[in-house]
């Protein structure tokens, strides 16, 4: 604008058509009535405004972007400990029970297996040598009984014979 305040208005209205058609010139100096710089003013105002909104606005997106960082990290991290702690903990329970059903299973299958074996054998042996005992007591019953049945006939012929001389 210009100094002497008469054709300020001239010019400000000339300005206000240009930026209206879209012509956009180059505004050198804008003097308040005071006759101060209200350019410089205008410049610093709007320096300072987007210097604080570019600080404000960084600041917040830093902020943000540290803060949505940390949280999804803590996250992750929690989630993927939990998983594996509980995948680990299933796994070793499930491993353990297996394994102790497996021990007990093959223990107790052993276990009777074996006393099966041991008592059908002592049981077949038990019969087996009663039955060769009774056979041989039976052998050896007839034996006896054939030898004594065999001297008593022979003492008591022989006496029979002996009296039958004697008299």
């Amino acid at each position: 604008m210009e100094k002497d305040f008469q054709s300020a208005p001239k010019r400000f209205w000339q300005t206000i058509r240009r930026l209206r058609r879209g012509k956009h010139g180059y505004i050198q100096a804008v003097y308040d009535n005071t006759t101060d710089n209200t350019t410089d003013n205008i410049t610093d105002n709007i320096t300072d405004n987007i210097t604080e909104n570019i600080t404000e606005n960084i600041t917040d997106n830093i902020t943000d972007n540290i803060t949505d960082n940390i949280t999804n990290n803590i996250t992750e991290n929690i989630t993927e400990n939990i998983t594996d702690n509980i995948t680990e903990n299933i796994t070793d329970n499930i491993t353990d029970n297996i394994t102790d059903n497996i021990t007990e299973n093959i223990t107790d299958n052993i276990t009777d297996n074996i006393t099966e074996n041991i008592t059908d054998n002592i049981t077949d042996n038990i019969t087996e040598n009663i039955t060769d005992n009774s056979q041989k007591t039976s052998q050896i019953t007839s034996q006896k009984t054939s030898q004594i049945t065999s001297q008593i006939t022979s003492q008591k012929t022989s006496q029979i014979t002996h009296r039958k001389h004697h008299r």
